[in-house]
């Protein structure tokens, strides 16, 4: 397919580890998907095709708790880590 449109090249994992951590998130990632009927993308247009209906409050809800959730995990993620020099 060539070279992305809006980056420099394809980048692929390094590692192919399974571990602790990447079940973990997927576990999580499913049990929210399995909760809330949507995945990020489709969650998001879903909220901006309803917009004018009743049943926009829905995606808003999942949007929202979505974005808090992310902030969560950058916020804890950033104590966790060993702070490095680069």
């Amino acid at each position: 397919m060539g070279k992305p449109v809006f980056a420099p090249g394809l980048q692929w994992p390094e590692g192919q580890d399974i571990n602790c951590q990447l079940l973990l998130d997927a576990g999580l990632f499913g049990i929210g998907w399995g909760l809330a009927g949507y995945c990020p993308g489709p969650g998001i247009g879903a909220m901006a095709l309803s917009i004018h209906e009743m049943a926009f409050y829905e995606p808003l809800i999942f949007t929202v708790s979505m974005l808090v959730g992310f902030l969560a995990w950058h916020i804890l993620d950033r104590r966790t880590r060993p702070a490095t020099d680069g």
